[in-house]
């Protein structure tokens, strides 16, 4: 039943899926196989994929806070072997569960799931990076900023997929606001200077080219 729900989650323009959906190699159910309630993907993740499937207590915070946990790491394993969709998976199921338990209890006790929400943005942000979806990198920075706006990781990564679809300026203006934030950060100067030096070669070109046209 996983599929079903992974194909019933995806985002949609007049009922037609924004993203290509392909099933391939789905073989064939017998009698006495698994629904596929459970994730069997040898990860050592034994939580249903989806929260609907699971019999934790939501409104338990710190339970689902370690189950969360417990996806995420799973997820930072697939990424230091660079399985970048493996880890993505894994990031995406912890936040369905935080959000489902989110969605029950009160602000003060919701807090808490924050830091791992915000990793788990920043994480899937860093796998799309890796896989040059500069959009997909962006949507999640996004997510990450909407959890806490200063997030320099948030802002900095954010600097980078606006640098893959060609928006420097737009990549200035993001290490402009994580400088700010953190002044001390060498990676963060260092791209700054980087993406600057970018620009002015840029307007010089450009410069050129109009020179040439109006000589």
């Amino acid at each position: 039943m996983g599929i079903v729900k992974l194909l019933e989650s995806l985002d949609t323009t007049e009922d037609a899926p924004e993203k290509p959906c392909v099933i391939g190699d789905c073989g064939e159910h017998k009698e006495g196989d698994s629904w596929g309630a459970e994730s069997s993907d040898g990860s050592g993740d034994t939580h249903p994929e989806f929260p609907e499937d699971s019999d934790v207590d939501f409104k338990d915070v710190d339970k689902v806070l370690s189950l969360a946990e417990d996806v995420k790491n799973i997820g930072n394993n697939f990424f230091k072997s660079q399985d970048w969709k493996s880890a993505i998976n894994k990031y995406s199921k912890a936040l369905r569960y935080m959000e489902v338990s989110g969605d029950l209890l009160e602000a003060g006790v919701q807090k808490k799931l924050q830091p791992t929400a915000l990793s788990c943005f920043l994480n899937t942000a860093a796998c799309y990076l890796k896989m040059e979806q500069w959009q997909d990198a962006q949507d999640s920075c996004n997510e990450a900023l909407g959890l806490d706006q200063a997030s320099t990781k948030a802002l900095f990564r954010r600097a980078q997929s606006w640098q893959g679809l060609k928006e420097n300026s737009q990549a200035m203006v993001d290490l402009k606001k994580a400088h700010a934030v953190a002044p001390e950060d060498k990676a963060i100067s260092k791209e700054l200077k980087r993406v600057q030096l970018i620009i002015q070669l840029e307007k010089e070109k450009e410069k050129k080219i109009y020179a040439k046209m109006f000589a």
